[in-house]
Protein backbone atom coordinates (compact mmCIF):
# COMPACT_ATOMS: atom_id res chain seq x y z
CA UNK A 1 0.00 0.00 0.00
CA UNK A 2 1.34 3.41 -0.87
CA UNK A 3 2.43 5.69 1.94
CA UNK A 4 -0.20 8.31 1.00
CA UNK A 5 -2.99 5.70 1.05
CA UNK A 6 -1.78 4.32 4.36
CA UNK A 7 -1.66 7.82 5.80
CA UNK A 8 -5.27 8.42 4.68
CA UNK A 9 -6.44 5.18 6.29
CA UNK A 10 -4.65 6.09 9.50
CA UNK A 11 -6.26 9.53 9.43
CA UNK A 12 -9.73 8.00 9.02
CA UNK A 13 -9.14 5.62 11.91
CA UNK A 14 -8.04 8.47 14.14
CA UNK A 15 -11.33 10.27 13.42
CA UNK A 16 -13.27 7.36 14.95
CA UNK A 17 -14.41 7.49 18.54
CA UNK A 18 -12.53 5.37 21.08
CA UNK A 19 -15.41 2.87 21.21
CA UNK A 20 -15.48 2.55 17.41
CA UNK A 21 -11.70 2.09 17.30
CA UNK A 22 -11.99 -0.74 19.84
CA UNK A 23 -14.71 -2.37 17.73
CA UNK A 24 -12.53 -2.09 14.63
CA UNK A 25 -9.55 -3.54 16.49
CA UNK A 26 -11.60 -6.48 17.75
CA UNK A 27 -12.99 -7.19 14.27
CA UNK A 28 -9.51 -7.09 12.75
CA UNK A 29 -8.12 -9.28 15.53
CA UNK A 30 -10.82 -11.91 14.92
CA UNK A 31 -10.15 -11.83 11.17
CA UNK A 32 -6.35 -12.04 11.29
CA UNK A 33 -5.90 -14.13 14.45
CA UNK A 34 -8.83 -16.56 14.66
CA UNK A 35 -9.19 -18.36 17.95
CA UNK A 36 -8.62 -22.06 18.36
CA UNK A 37 -11.97 -22.57 20.07
CA UNK A 38 -14.61 -24.78 18.48
CA UNK A 39 -17.15 -22.79 16.47
CA UNK A 40 -18.96 -25.54 14.51
CA UNK A 41 -19.33 -29.26 14.02
CA UNK A 42 -19.36 -31.36 10.86
CA UNK A 43 -22.34 -33.58 10.05
CA UNK A 44 -20.25 -36.46 11.42
CA UNK A 45 -19.89 -34.59 14.72
CA UNK A 46 -16.25 -33.57 14.33
CA UNK A 47 -15.39 -30.22 15.95
CA UNK A 48 -14.14 -27.37 13.75
CA UNK A 49 -12.12 -24.32 14.75
CA UNK A 50 -12.81 -21.00 13.08
CA UNK A 51 -9.91 -21.50 10.67
CA UNK A 52 -11.02 -25.03 9.71
CA UNK A 53 -14.59 -23.83 9.22
CA UNK A 54 -13.50 -21.00 6.90
CA UNK A 55 -11.36 -23.41 4.85
CA UNK A 56 -14.28 -25.80 4.40
CA UNK A 57 -16.65 -23.01 3.43
CA UNK A 58 -14.12 -21.65 0.91
CA UNK A 59 -13.59 -25.12 -0.54
CA UNK A 60 -17.34 -25.57 -0.91
CA UNK A 61 -17.72 -22.23 -2.67
CA UNK A 62 -14.89 -23.12 -5.09
CA UNK A 63 -16.57 -26.42 -5.96
CA UNK A 64 -19.87 -24.82 -6.93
Amino acid sequence: MEYASLKNVYGEIMLLSDADRRKLYNLMKKEFYPSKEIVAYTTAGEPLTHEQYRKRVSAGIEQS
